[in-house]
């Protein structure tokens, strides 16, 4: 192995560079990160102590004191810059994102790492719910675990294609089967809503009834006990959101585009149906899919 103290010292850019810092943290792979031990102890009791100890001939008043750390010069760097005075975070990937919280909180005891985590982790839960769900509870952050739980409502997890990503390398299998199981909860609670058929105050509000149309479109439906007269296109629309919603329970950003899908096949040239859904959109987006976000915020996250 080559003599690390014979390769080019490496320096990266601002604030690590710093002629006046008074500690020096070479990374594995020889680059010289520059910093103040002041910063670097009210930030971290791992640096406090490291730094309370006899630095022996390494430190004089013209050269500042030498650090060998584990981690390479790019972990070193993101772990720096996720804090330190002056300089701009570098998130990077989820898998990254993780690494450098494990380092920070779980390593070096930054506890104050916790508030930018949280927030630099939000920015993954659209593109990554799972991961997001994984470092969360990784991290024992019940808010932002949730709400990541609640965007995993959007994917088909309960299926033989399903396979979690790397960041469950980091929780256990009761933290893995808590999530399966709110969403198999979820998915029910959001069954039984479009299985229920008897919601006339609420249509009417919105002047929308299509039990109450006779066409050659109607078909007979029971909810709680009643029957009611649907329009055919209606009563499919319905048993495909049920389909759907028991592998999705969160999914209804394209309900719009199966409703139109359906009722364009089934009722395309019948005046009655055409007339009776032109307020239907707005039923659905201010009464139907509030109700069901309502009825799954009730369902609880047992961890």
């Amino acid at each position: 192995m080559a003599d690390q103290s014979q390769a080019p010292k490496l320096v990266p850019p601002s604030p690590f560079c710093d002629p006046t810092a008074d500690i020096i943290l070479r990374s594995s792979d020889n680059i010289e990160f520059r910093a103040h031990r002041i910063v670097l102890s009210l930030a971290s009791p791992v640096f406090r102590d490291m730094f309370s100890l006899p630095q022996g001939d390494a430190e004089s008043d013209e050269k500042a004191a030498e650090v060998q750390m584990a981690e390479t010069g790019a972990v070193l760097e993101r772990m720096l810059r996720f804090w330190y005075p002056g300089a701009e975070p570098i998130v990077g990937t989820l898998s990254e994102l993780r690494e450098t919280l494990e380092l920070l909180i779980q390593k070096y005891d930054m506890q104050s790492a916790a508030v930018f985590g949280k927030q630099y982790l939000r920015g993954f839960l659209d593109t990554e719910p799972l991961g997001t769900f994984a470092v969360a509870a990784r991290f024992g952050w019940k808010d932002l675990t949730l709400l990541a739980a609640r965007e995993c409502l959007k994917l088909p997890l309960r299926n033989s294609a399903y396979t979690p990503p790397n960041e469950f390398d980091c929780v256990s299998a009761k933290v893995h089967h808590a999530l399966i199981q709110y969403h198999y909860r979820c998915g029910e609670v959001v069954r039984d809503i479009l299985k229920d058929r008897s919601f006339p105050d609420a249509a009417r509000k919105y002047e929308f009834s299509p039990y109450i149309q006779r066409c050659r479109c109607r078909i007979l439906s029971i909810g709680n006990g009643n029957s009611f007269e649907f329009q055919f296109w209606f009563t499919e629309f319905l048993q495909s959101m049920e389909a759907k919603h028991a592998k999705t329970p969160g999914a209804v950003d394209d309900l719009l585009l199966i409703l139109k899908a359906v009722k364009g096949q089934k009722s395309a040239d019948c005046s009655n149906c055409n007339s009776v859904s032109e307020n239907l959109p707005i039923f659905l987006s201010e009464w139907w899919w509030p109700t069901i976000k309502a009825s799954i915020g009730k369902v609880s996250l047992d961890l």
